[in-house]
């Protein structure tokens, strides 16, 4: 009896553990004061696939300290925390986390002014191909503040460029790349903006776009966004020469085919030039050419077939009417009014002149008819 009694003290014991799971912790900070968020509510949420729900809200202590007890294994969980119109969300785990593993969310106060943005990298890498300019656009963007950064121009209700940059115009195929979300992005006109927040620190970009070239000669023309430290320009060619009077030409492989320009200080608005001489085009489609004056000529030839077929037709009828003794003119069956019988022989004539020069002196015209 006392052993049963044992075993079932241990049984109730352990039930909680089994029954409310394993527990997390962890600290929310703001980084802009350098000091713990206090009194903010944090949560947890669990996913799966592409839905998510929250399971658990703790508000932090006055050390921004928070703690989440019965979290489920094989669940993934993650934690999210809303300041100031920015979702801050840690890293997803779907498992017990070590103790000395707890988790650090650092969150910003806001900022509409991007003063403080600026672009401390910026390589343009242009390549040359047939009637068509590529390019891809990688830069660094930083926020040399202590606040996040969350646009100023209203996109809808919650939200707002945070950066914009301008597209040359007919630049077609723009691909947001590294940086960007599909989510997040948008276009107005030549402007292609992003909606995210900018964090206080660096982030890379890339961006990819493309420019029909229909002339030899072609200016490719870079309006800096905001101030850029520095700027490269690297320029894979084929045909055309390359020149800029803005930036500096830079010594390069010893492959001729790439051109190097640079420049630093970049000011913000400012439109970088970069000049192509002999751009290559794409080759003169001459079967469209030939095709169209074959037709024509095919064309030609069936109408001159045609006359000649007429001409023809009518020749060889003209050979078979009788003909005028006095003028040798043909006298169609539906002209042949005038008439004369000589010597047993029907004669036919174009008009009454005619038949009266006959008649007087019918041997003469008979004998030359012969």
């Amino acid at each position: 009896m006392k052993i049963k009694l044992l075993y079932i003290t241990l049984l109730f014991a352990l039930l909680p553990w089994g029954a409310y799971g394993y527990h997390i912790s962890g600290k929310v900070d703001n980084g802009t004061w350098q000091k713990p968020l206090s009194n903010y509510p944090v949560a947890v949420k669990a996913y799966n696939g592409n839905q998510e729900s929250v399971v658990a809200v703790d508000t932090t202590s006055p050390q921004g300290e928070f703690e989440f007890s019965g979290l489920e294994p094989n669940i993934s969980y993650g934690l999210s925390v809303y300041y100031q119109m920015i979702k801050y969300e840690d890293l997803r785990w779907s498992k017990s986390l070590p103790e000395d593993h707890p988790l650090h969310l650092t969150v910003y106060d806001t900022t509409r002014s991007d003063t403080s943005v600026r672009i401390t990298m910026q390589h343009e890498v242009l390549t040359e191909g047939e009637g068509k300019l590529f390019v891809r656009q990688i830069m660094r963007v930083e926020n040399q503040s202590d606040r996040a950064f969350i646009g100023t121009v209203p996109v809808s209700k919650n939200s707002y460029k945070s950066l914009a940059f301008q597209i040359p115009p007919g630049a077609s195929n723009v691909q947001p790349g590294k940086g960007f979300m599909q989510c997040c992005i948008g276009f107005n006109g030549n402007e292609f903006y992003d909606t995210m927040e900018l964090l206080p620190g660096s982030k890379d970009l890339v961006l990819f776009y493309e420019i029909p070239v229909d002339s030899k000669q072609f200016i490719f023309r870079d309006k800096a966004a905001y101030p850029i430290d520095s700027y490269v320009a690297l320029i894979k060619r084929q045909k055309a020469t390359v020149q800029s009077q803005m930036l500096n030409t830079l010594e390069t492989a010893a492959d001729p085919s790439f051109v190097q320009l640079a420049a630093n200080k970049v000011k913000r608005g400012e439109v970088i030039p970069i000049k192509f001489e002999n751009f290559l085009q794409p080759p003169k489609n001459y079967g469209t050419y030939f095709i169209g004056l074959f037709v024509l000529v095919l064309a030609g030839g069936i109408v001159f077939a045609k006359k000649g077929k007429n001409k023809l037709l009518n020749s060889t009828q003209e050979q078979n009417m009788p003909r005028d003794p006095v003028c040798q003119m043909p006298v169609p069956e539906e002209d042949r009014s005038y008439t004369t019988v000589y010597n047993g022989e029907t004669y036919y004539f174009c008009c009454e002149n005619c038949q009266e020069s006959f008649e007087s002196e019918p041997e003469d015209y008979v004998t030359t008819a012969e």
